[in-house]
């Protein structure tokens, strides 16, 4: 195929997304803040866990509680819903049956809790192996974030070992921000801000990152998406093909795909073909 240049959709070249573990009720408030400001997220759930009685205590004094099934499709609205394991457990010598029990049970719960389907996944802790990133993609999960943060902007490599742009807590948040309003690229570049909601009230950062979402929020160079909906754009690229024969774009994907090539912006419908008009 000839050079072209992927755009995201309306022809941009940045995306903002955000991506949440655990399922906590500070999730309500993290929602909260990204609907007021217009912005997309994802939160990783663990579906054997969420229910009333379900808490954790970190760092001695701060005690989150998960929010129960029952309420899931409630609070995450509009938001994408992933996996995390069914009980958020240690992925270190793990065996079939309980990568079974972490992994396909839980993406099978989810779906029936959810009535969606499930296509993301974030590991525990950061722990992952080629023997559990088969098991991902044999249960349909197209993308799982990892821990170690990128500091840029650039798009992964491999969407099985991304462990995205900064935390919302990182001392570099703020200066990855003002980097970010100033970048005027060439090529697609991504901001994936992670964490969990419960650092709002850990590190008291409820002003800060109220601030700092303002700063990113409503640029009209930017799409505000989720993890699976930047993903599953991106893909849709694989079935993009082109005829040196004809000057011709098919594209076989679900999804309008919008290029640069030959430095016009062209949108190519799903399912259609476009005949480019050389001079």
């Amino acid at each position: 195929m000839e050079k072209y240049t992927k755009l995201y959709p309306n022809f941009k070249k940045k995306a903002v997304t955000f991506s949440f573990d655990d399922g906590v009720y500070q999730d309500v408030e993290m929602i909260n803040i990204l609907n007021f400001f217009h912005m997309k997220g994802t939160f990783n759930l663990n579906s054997k866990i969420m229910h009333d009685n379900s808490a954790f205590t970190m760092n001695n004094w701060l005690k989150n509680c998960r929010i129960s099934k029952n309420n899931i499709n409630f609070v995450y609205q509009n938001h994408e819903i992933a996996g995390h394991t069914s009980t958020h457990t240690d992925f270190k010598n793990l065996n079939d049956k309980l990568l079974k029990e972490e992994i396909d049970d839980d993406i099978k719960n989810l779906k029936k809790i959810t009535k969606r389907n499930i296509i993301g996944f974030a590991y525990p802790y950061g722990i992952y192996n080629q023997q559990i990133i088969q098991r991902l993609k044999d249960n349909n999960i197209l993308y799982a974030r990892s821990i170690e943060s990128t500091f840029n902007f650039n798009l992964p490599t491999d969407w099985y070992t991304y462990g995205g742009t900064c935390t919302i807590s990182d001392n570099k948040f703020p200066s990855l921000v003002k980097r970010w309003l100033k970048l005027q690229p060439k090529n697609l570049k991504i901001f994936y801000i992670w964490g969990h909601s419960y650092e709002l009230d850990m590190f008291h950062e409820h002003e800060k990152i109220f601030k700092l979402y303002e700063m990113l929020a409503n640029k009209e160079d930017t799409w505000y998406a989720t993890n699976g909906e930047i993903v599953t754009y991106l893909k849709a690229f694989e079935k993009l093909k082109y005829s040196n024969k004809n000057h011709t774009f098919k594209n076989n994907s679900k999804y309008d795909l919008y290029i640069n090539y030959h430095n016009q912006n062209y949108i190519i419908k799903k399912g259609n073909s476009l005949k480019i008009c050389q001079n």
